[in-house]
């Protein structure tokens, strides 16, 4: 591919609040994604009675995960540039 012919977009800046908003989501979306990790890979070596409590909390680990990216996207889609 020609370099020439690469669309890139305008260089921005985000708002400041936002910006800090954007880090925080960041940060606090990796912790939930390291324990569901730990919980998945513990989940196959617990005991029987431990598993329906591992596959709520495993749902509830998603969940959190899923709106930490619903909140990352719509502040990055509220910039015209994306």
């Amino acid at each position: 591919m020609d370099p020439r012919f690469t669309l890139r977009p305008p260089p921005f800046r985000l708002k400041p609040d936002d910006a800090q908003q954007l880090k925080a989501l960041g940060l606090h979306h990796r912790y939930p994604i390291e324990m569901r990790v730990m919980e998945q890979n513990l989940a196959h070596t617990a005991c029987v009675s431990v598993r329906p409590q591992m596959a709520a909390h495993l749902a509830w680990l998603t969940m959190i995960i899923e709106t930490f990216d619903t909140q990352s996207q719509t502040l990055i889609k509220a910039y015209p540039v994306w």
